[in-house]
């Protein structure tokens, strides 16, 4: 798991899998011991995975590439610590969607950050945490995937798509268009690692 935190989703795992996370703040490492001193936790940044190729058959990422300073070279990492034909489940904000989920308020899409940091002191909230967020967005995402050796399943763009058509012709005609432009609010990915090792 990279970004584990306090590794709350290792310890759902715990006995089922051998699972492994990395965490770049100390603190959240010392809180996870103290949790389950058997959680497997490595100080590590995404960037930089202490890991030989090919380790894992699954590699997950729950809400940490809008906070890494280098999102195609941690998903690179990723991608490089999956086994061959493994299975990739990365969650990540939308940012071409108008809501910022770490301050939960309306965000225009891609806003600049100094025109960010005013709006948030007029909303009445601390813009410090704001310079921390990498705008990821689901288009920015498939850039980058295009290059690395996986098939990707948006599962975000099948979910707008399938609840639109469950409320009639017009949402589902809205939901298919969501759905294609990339305007929904969070990037949920399943990326299938191709069989053989691309040299």
């Amino acid at each position: 798991d990279v970004g584990a935190g306090w590794g709350e989703f290792l310890y759902e795992l715990k006995g089922l899998v051998n699972a492994q996370g990395i965490e770049p703040d100390p603190e959240r490492i010392v809180i996870s011991r103290m949790l389950d001193p058997k959680l497997r936790i490595t100080h590590a940044v995404g960037e930089s995975l202490p890991f030989e190729d090919d380790s894992f058959d699954i590699v997950t990422s729950f809400t940490v590439l809008e906070h890494v300073d280098d999102v195609a070279k941690t998903l690179h990492e990723m991608i490089r610590v999956c086994r061959p034909g493994g299975t990739l489940f990365i969650m990540c904000p939308n940012y071409l969607f108008p809501f910022e989920e770490h301050y939960e308020i309306f965000w225009p899409p891609l806003l600049p950050k100094p025109l960010g940091r005013a709006y948030l002191r007029l909303r009445g909230r601390n813009p410090a945490f704001i310079n921390h967020i990498k705008y990821v967005t689901s288009w920015g995402l498939r850039r980058i995937l295009c290059k690395e050796p996986v098939n990707v399943i948006d599962l975000s763009a099948e979910e707008v798509r399938r609840n639109g058509k469950k409320k009639g012709a017009l949402f589902g005609l809205l939901g298919s268009m969501l759905a294609t432009t990339k305007l929904y609010q969070g990037n949920i990915l399943l990326l299938k690692k191709h069989a053989e090792r691309s040299h």
